[in-house]
């Protein structure tokens, strides 16, 4: 039996996020967990980061099927990068358990004023 591939796509403003780049805010505390936090550095390019970030954890909601709410809060999906820069999907245990455990593959662009990110979940 073949697993259907299931997939979500995200855009968003970058000017939503730019009155959030200061360190402690709390939108950005109650959005991101630390370790993402660290990856998103300070500096010009900050609100695009954190839009970018932001638009691919929607992805990953919509190609789970269940946006953010009682399912899925925003916290649970964790967006990083590898060693080489490449974006990751990292669920908590809880969230990938409630999900059937999926494996995603995901693309984050940035381009003027808007931030975009796709996410297959198999």
């Amino acid at each position: 039996m073949t697993v259907p591939m299931k997939v979500g796509l995200d855009i968003v403003r970058v000017s939503r996020f730019e009155s959030h780049v200061e360190v402690g805010d709390s939108l950005v505390a109650r959005i991101f967990t630390p370790d993402e936090i660290a990856q998103i550095p300070f500096g010009p390019t900050r609100a695009q980061r954190l839009a970018g970030r932001w638009a691919a954890k929607e992805a990953v909601a919509k190609a789970l099927g269940c946006g953010f709410g009682e399912e899925l809060s925003f916290r649970e999906v964790e967006i990083l990068h590898d060693t080489k820069g490449a974006p990751l999907v990292r669920l908590t245990e809880a969230a990938a358990a409630r999900h059937n455990n999926p494996t995603f593959s995901i693309s984050i662009t940035h381009d003027g004023e808007y931030a975009a990110a796709i996410a297959a979940a198999l």
